[in-house]
């Protein structure tokens, strides 16, 4: 193959063209910074790829051309023909296709690289121009703000590394570069001018050393950014001053090179602040207080009360307080309340001629202040030696007014410090010593009208009791209206009544049924100075041995199965009266020492109750038993038998009163023939010897009977006996016994039954709750000597 020169000069030409591309590459390949420069990073891999592809296939053509020709001789081998025509072709294309997309790929990010420099450019003109409006706003700021600001720089620059005392100390050599007006006029100075260049000592802030040094100390420690700090100091002239400052520091390689600061003035703040808080604190109290007071029941008045003063007494920062209060009848003082402020009570004596001008200070409703002892006003000067010699120092008293008039003063007293009372200070105490006064008035006024009532209460029952026991008297009236008799014996009966009525000695009254114990005991009672008051009965024989402590005591509610409410008793109801305990014999031998007690001791307990109850009864006994002798069976209590044996009044039998029984006849057939609708005229002679010869076994009631028996059978105006009175007397007094022991018999057989079958059904139990004594409202001991009385023993 034969090649022109020319063409060799071409080949030559493009070989060392290719030559040069392929060391770019090469280079470029291995060194990323000039491959950034000759390639952009968005489609340069494409560009590089194709460019090697290009280069290397026509630098490969172009020598194994130029081989060809200078090896004419050489037909055979690799060279012979060259690179194959459709694998440079394909090569070309290939190289072509990869240098336009990555060409592509440039200008499409190069658009996109212009449009982010076009955005950036006015983002940044933008926040140029948002940064000189924010200098424009921080200068206007900085101008007019209230707050002072300035700015102190360290030449040369402060050292983050040295230790903190060292720091504080170098503080003081910050020179001032910039600050407002607000801040030079802090340092008397008209403009920032005068005072850029001075140090930061020479502030009076920094000349309070301590206080100075945990300020910036507190900025080291805090990464010098402090925020909101109240510094608190004292200038050199004494007063105090209170600043809130808040720094930022410029730390640059280890140095603090500046400090901005901003510092208001809350000296006015903190008053105020101050101020408010001992109002709150004030209300809360107020609130705390009156709701107490308004909710504190009475019986816990003075607790109540005596928290509310120490609760005061600290507020106030007093050593002790104290309530007295005015008797204004006799015009006397009591110290009703006093405690220290560590809560412990204490005693003054108090006289109010010891302090005449505070005295007459406080009945004019005025408030008696003294800020010190040493120093007092005017008007009280004169009592101050009394206020010294009780160690007083400062002090102030109130008075509790009510409706304009003063009863009583509240003080508050300091022994140690002394203190200056501001007027605000006194019109708050006032509030609350009106609130005590009233507090006080109303409880004593709770007071007595609950006694009032509680007086009322008791009339009122007692009346009613009254009341319904003399409706049952007068139910059961026998119709005995006077003591009628002029027989020596009576009239010696008669003698001893009139003797013993004005005391209150016991009476004991003997005698047979029927021979008008009662009627005496009524006398007794009537010709008495308890005579205003009715006169109680009990009748002991009648009335169940179960029932008789309940019947004398009364009973709580609740005291046994049946007792849905309390009942007083018959001591209760005689209380200040006259007690008539008819058969006093026939009491139980367990009841016998209760029964003792009250009349020695004056006291009785309600059955089911604890509480003792005073009463002041005149006890009158009758019996027609001969009581020495039940002493000495066993069968009474001696002790109580002598302590009713004082005054023993014995009542003579019917039978030895003849001439009384004329008298006796002639008042029962008036009184029964208006009754009974009978006109009598006379009575027969025969009667009235009969009347006069008959023995009398049941003595004036046995006389009553058979007057209305010939009432009753009479027709005519002389009256007759029904039947004749000539029986054996020995056999007319043995019928009535007979009958009245089969009637006791009776009454003891039906007790006996029901006491079997309350123990059946508790299963034989006797004490406990479920026991048999709780049901029959009985102290187990009474239960078991009844048990015993009565022959009742548990079945095997």
């Amino acid at each position: 193959m034969n090649v022109t020169a020319a063409e060799m000069t071409r080949y030559t030409i493009d070989l060392f063209i290719m030559s040069c591309g392929l060391v770019v590459l090469v280079f470029a390949v291995m060194r990323p910074k000039l491959r950034q420069q000759v390639f952009p990073a968005s489609g340069g891999v494409f560009l590089i790829a194709g460019t090697a592809v290009f280069v290397i296939t026509h630098w490969t053509n172009v020598i194994a051309t130029a081989l060809v020709s200078d090896l004419g001789a050489l037909e055979t081998g690799i060279f012979r023909d060259g690179i194959p025509d459709w694998l440079v072709w394909a090569l070309t294309r290939l190289a072509l296709v990869s240098i336009l997309v990555g060409l592509s790929i440039f200008i499409r990010s190069r658009k996109r690289l212009e449009r982010t420099v076009s955005s950036t450019t006015d983002m940044i003109r933008h926040a140029q121009d948002r940064i000189a409006r924010s200098e424009a706003r921080f200068r206007h700021l900085f101008e007019t703000t209230s707050n002072s600001i300035f700015c102190y720089v360290f030449e040369p620059p402060l050292p983050v590394s040295l230790p903190v005392d060292e720091q504080v100390r170098r503080s003081h050599d910050a020179v001032l570069t910039e600050c407002n007006a607000v801040f030079a006029r802090q340092l008397d100075a008209d403009e920032p001018a005068r005072v850029i260049g001075s140090r930061m000592g020479d502030l009076d802030a920094n000349k309070d050393s301590k206080a100075h040094y945990d300020y910036f100390r507190s900025f080291i420690e805090s990464d010098y950014r402090l925020t909101d700090y109240e510094l608190i100091y004292r200038t050199p002239d004494g007063k105090e001053s209170a600043i809130r400052s808040s720094l930022t520091g410029i730390v640059k390689d280890g140095l603090l090179l500046r400090f901005w600061g901003a510092e208001s003035n809350i000296l006015d703040i903190r008053r105020t602040r101050a101020a408010l808080e001992s109002r709150r604190r004030y209300q809360e109290l107020l609130a705390t207080i009156s709701s107490r007071l308004v909710t504190a029941p009475v019986e816990k008045a003075d607790e109540v009360l005596e928290q509310s003063m120490l609760e005061l007494c600290r507020y106030v920062g007093a050593d002790r307080t104290a309530l007295m209060w005015y008797d204004q009848e006799s015009k006397h003082v009591d110290l009703a309340h006093s405690i220290t402020s560590a809560g412990e009570r204490f005693e003054a004596p108090i006289s109010l001629s010891s302090f005449p001008l505070s005295t007459e200070q406080l009945r004019q409703n005025l408030v008696v202040r003294v800020d010190d002892v040493d120093n007092p006003p005017a008007e009280v000067a004169g009592d101050c030696e009394h206020f010294i010699g009780r160690g007083l120092t400062s002090f102030i008293a109130l008075p509790l007014a009510i409706d304009g008039e003063v009863h009583g003063v509240s003080t508050y007293v300091y022994t140690g410090n002394k203190r200056t009372w501001k007027d605000q200070e006194i019109n708050d105490l006032r509030v609350f010593a009106e609130l005590f006064g009233s507090f006080v008035m109303r409880c004593r006024s709770r007071h007595a009208l609950d006694e009032a009532l509680r007086k009322l209460r008791t009339a009122t029952d007692r009346l009613e009791a009254e009341n319904v026991y003399l409706r049952e008297e007068i139910e059961r009236n026998q119709g005995f209206d006077e003591i009628i008799g002029q027989s020596d014996p009576m009239l010696r009966c008669l003698h001893m009544v009139e003797l013993v009525a004005d005391t209150s000695t016991p009476v004991l009254l003997l005698g047979e049924t029927g021979t008008g114990k009662e009627l005496m005991a009524r006398a007794i009672h009537e010709h008495s100075e308890r005579r205003h008051r009715p006169l109680v009965k009990v009748n002991c024989a009648a009335l169940p041995a179960n029932l008789i402590e309940s019947e004398l005591f009364g009973y709580e509610k609740g005291a046994f199965t049946g007792a849905d409410s309390a009942k007083r008793g018959r001591f209760d109801l005689a209380n200040g009266s006259t007690l008539f305990l008819d058969e006093i014999g026939d009491i139980p031998l367990e009841l016998q020492p209760k029964l003792l007690r009250a009349l020695q001791e004056g006291e009785i307990e309600r059955l089911g109750g604890s509480k003792a109850i005073t009463v002041d009864v005149r006890i009158i006994a009758a019996t027609n038993r001969n009581l020495a002798e039940a002493v000495r069976n066993g069968e009474f209590r001696s002790d109580l038998f002598y302590r009713i044996n004082t005054y023993p009044i014995e009542l003579p039998p019917l039978r030895d009163r003849g001439d009384d029984i004329q008298l006796l006849t002639n008042h029962f057939v008036n009184v029964h023939s208006r009754s009974l609708g009978r006109k009598t005229v006379a009575i027969s002679a025969e009667m009235m010897r009969q009347l006069r010869k008959y023995s009398w076994p049941g003595n004036v009631r046995e006389l009553d009977g058979v007057i209305q028996r010939a009432l009753i059978s009479s027709s005519s105006p002389v009256l007759q006996l029904a039947d004749p009175l000539n029986g054996d007397a020995a056999e007319q007094q043995l019928e009535l016994p007979q009958v009245l022991s089969t009637t006791i018999a009776d009454l003891r057989v039906v007790e006996r039954q029901h006491i079997l079958s309350v123990l059946e059904e508790t299963n034989w139990k006797i004490a406990g709750g479920s026991g048999a004594a709780a049901r029959l409202g009985l102290p187990p001991s009474t239960l078991r000597s009844k048990m015993k009385k009565l022959s009742i023993a548990r079945p095997d």
